[in-house]
């Protein structure tokens, strides 16, 4: 339960953020060379949640109550840099696992990923205000990635991708008296790619089995 009144000219933080990063291989900056020849498996999972978020502007205040949950998955990466990736084994590499959900935007243990959630989210502005009550929820996955720079990736393995993002507001509401701004929207975002060369002039050669499934679902009921 978070209570957060502000009078006069103030500032108040009362925001969750859950933020959760797995990599397999990561050589970082410079010219590497990856040779793989075993599984790799990556799993990243984040919940935030906030419960019983009361806020109270008046005057001049600015009031930050959003809830943001952030989930990346990289299976090997090259980093910046002219790179040679070989893969011959199974990479997987996993921020939710879109076909585990359950369609309704419960957090589970289960599907992972990323799930921001609010629960009776109730925002009063009354003078001259500003307040983010949103909910934001990422989910990013990787199998192969070569990063910047001009790099050659060569995969003759399996490589599996999953990335799932989820966003649920039960209860918020949102009164506005005066001059006042507020936020109570959700951006719930997925993506993930089986093997991507990055940002340069890249080669890219697959022999292998490759598989990328990516869900986003938001639901809000007021």
């Amino acid at each position: 339960s978070v209570a957060v009144t502000l009078g006069g000219k103030a500032l108040g933080d009362a925001s969750s953020t859950a933020a959760a990063t797995g990599i397999g291989i990561d050589t970082g900056a410079g010219n590497d060379q990856i040779a793989n020849l075993a599984a790799v498996r990556v799993d990243a999972r984040s919940n935030a949640s906030a419960t019983s978020v009361s806020v109270g502007l008046v005057g001049v205040a600015e009031a930050d109550v959003a809830t943001t949950a952030l989930a990346s998955a990289s299976g090997i990466a090259g980093g910046e840099g002219d790179d040679r990736i070989l893969n011959q084994s199974s990479v997987t590499a996993n921020a939710g696992l879109p076909g585990l959900r359950k369609g309704d935007g419960v957090c589970s243990s289960t599907a992972g990923g990323a799930c921001a959630r609010a629960s009776t989210v109730s925002v009063t502005l009354a003078g001259y205000g500003e307040a983010d009550a949103g909910s934001t929820a990422t989910s990013a996955a990787v199998g192969l990635d070569g990063g910047a720079g001009r790099d050659a990736l060569d995969n003759r393995g399996a490589v599996t991708v999953g990335a799932l993002a989820r966003g649920r507001a039960d209860g918020t509401s949102v009164a506005v008296f005066g001059a006042a701004d507020a936020d109570a929207s959700s951006t719930i975002s997925a993506s993930a790619s089986g093997i991507t060369g990055g940002l340069g002039d890249d080669s890219l050669y697959n022999a292998g089995a490759v598989r990328a499934e990516a869900a986003a679902e938001s639901f809000t009921r007021g």
